[in-house]
């Protein structure tokens, strides 16, 4: 399997991975709930090293909606944030399968910077 091969399909399991929403469970302020995500991310940036089967990324882009205030609808509110993260993780192959076996992501987990 070529390296572009790899690098398009590590981008698409990073991009599906829940590592990103466990993540955010030590967002400051804490959160009540993770609504709809999305990882946009460019075969261009990843990093691989096959023989390592190590691979990183950056500029990747993180969307997601948290609940705030309070747990409830009438209580809490729906508000959108998006990160730029970069990250690195273990990867295994075997034929034309490439799956993630260890993933670290990292981006700014204050929602409200100042």
């Amino acid at each position: 399997m070529d390296i572009e091969k790899i690098r398009e399909k590590l981008a698409i399991e990073i991009a599906q991975s829940e590592e990103w929403v466990d993540k955010l469970n030590n967002s400051s302020p804490g959160h009540y709930g993770v609504g709809e995500w999305d990882v946009a991310i460019s075969n261009d940036n990843i990093w691989v090293d096959i023989p390592q089967r190590i691979f990183s990324f950056k500029n990747v882009t993180f969307d997601f909606e948290a609940q705030l205030g309070g747990s409830n609808e009438d209580d809490g509110f729906q508000t959108s944030f998006s990160r730029v993260a970069s990250g690195q993780g273990v990867f295994a192959f075997s034929g034309n399968e490439v799956t993630i076996e260890e993933l670290s992501v990292e981006f700014n987990l204050d929602l409200f910077p100042e």
